[in-house]
């Protein structure tokens, strides 16, 4: 994780049910993957939103690297501009 910013608009209770909705707002940029969430509780108010950006690491060296060609074959669909 690069950062995360989460605004909480309202309280949510422990034994409340919630949704949680997540996007992938824009196409990987190098080693970035960008999300924005919101979680709406039972009556469907919005209580939080929020993003986060997370990175690609190589495993060996654990240094910062490109999106892998599978992640983004599934993203293309959803990118149209981009296949």
């Amino acid at each position: 994780v690069a950062d995360m910013d989460i605004q909480y608009k309202k309280p949510v209770t422990y034994d409340e049910e919630i949704t949680v909705e997540t996007s992938i707002t824009e196409w990987p940029s190098g080693s970035r993957l960008k999300f924005a969430f919101k979680i709406h509780n039972e009556a469907d108010e919005l209580t939080t939103t929020g993003h986060c950006t997370l990175v690609f690491v190589n495993r060996e060296t654990s240094r910062p690297c490109q999106a892998p060609d599978f992640m983004l074959e599934v993203l293309k669909p959803y990118f149209q501009s981009k296949t």
